[in-house]
């Protein structure tokens, strides 16, 4: 059985644990409820409730960059050792993804600010409906 390069990920077809991981990626919901958060935090501020929106933000920040490197480890882990050399460029993904938890606030402080937020004024409603809107999976 041969090997299939498919958007630069080496993907062994026999290999299940690999094809699993790949499902995962591919067939993640995430993505797009981080797209239905971020939306709603541009609506928020263009009705000036920048409190609403800066814990809408700050949620889909943490969502993004904790997919971003959930999907690269996941596929550094797919390569085996070649995940970790310079010839392929899942390597710079690593590289360019862990920076995202660390700018504009680490994710633990980002999740503090979430934390207080909802402790304070509760959680802001994001329908199935919104994020189906879009064109998204709803687990």
């Amino acid at each position: 059985v041969g090997v299939e390069v498919r958007d630069q990920c080496v993907v062994e077809p026999r290999a299940h644990s690999v094809g699993v991981l790949v499902t995962d990626v591919v067939d993640d919901p995430r993505a797009g409820r981080a797209r239905a958060i971020w939306q709603r935090a541009m609506g928020a501020l263009e009705h000036e409730r920048s409190r609403e929106a800066s814990t809408l933000a700050a949620m889909a920040k943490l969502l993004c960059t904790e997919t971003a490197m959930r999907v690269t480890t996941e596929c550094v882990q797919a390569m085996g050792a070649n995940g970790l050399s310079k010839a392929y460029p899942v390597e710079r993904f690593m590289r360019d993804c862990k920076p995202f938890e660390i700018f504009d606030g680490t994710s633990q402080i980002q999740k503090l600010l979430i934390g207080r937020h909802l402790e304070k004024y509760g959680l802001p409603e994001i329908s199935q409906a919104e994020i189906a809107a879009l064109g998204v999976a709803v687990e």
